[in-house]
């Protein structure tokens, strides 16, 4: 049998251990893959030349940051990546960003009743809670794409 000491132990550590689910999370990534059955045997090998995606200005300096990182990441699998229109394969690179405004529920003020009977006496306990954290923060949406042809 769990002593007092053991059991008030437990209680008090219970909350600091789920502190670690409060960390703001960097975002969900998510990777999809389709290959042609008779293309997987050129993957992972060969020259290939990274570009801009159809309806992506090619010379942003944003989306050559983007190129050059996805050149890398392709080298390291096995690619050697060579200029626009030279290599037996094409990356083709599509970058769409977003930005999202999350809307607060409810109003800043909240209300909370409660209330208990013992052998003691009874009670309640009106409570009353005021949000001062202000307006969510944008949340940007980054979607990078890249399809080898």
């Amino acid at each position: 049998m769990l002593n007092r000491k053991a059991i008030l132990a437990a209680a008090c550590l219970a909350p600091i251990m789920t502190l670690g689910a409060c960390a703001t999370p960097t975002g969900p990534v998510e990777v999809t893959r389709f290959h042609a059955e008779e293309k997987i045997a050129l993957l992972g090998r060969g020259s290939i030349a990274v570009e801009a995606g159809p309806g992506m200005e090619a010379d942003s300096l944003e989306l050559n940051s983007y190129r050059a990182a996805v050149g890398r990441e392709l080298a390291k699998l096995g690619y050697k990546e060579v200029g626009a229109g030279e290599g037996s394969q094409v990356a083709e690179v599509r970058v769409r960003r977003a930005v999202m405004s999350p809307m607060r529920e409810g109003g800043p003020v909240s209300v909370g009743v409660g209330g208990s009977t013992g052998s003691y006496g009874s009670g309640v306990v009106v409570g009353v809670g005021i949000d001062l954290s202000g307006r969510p923060k944008d949340q940007v949406m980054t979607e990078l794409a890249v399809t080898i042809r």
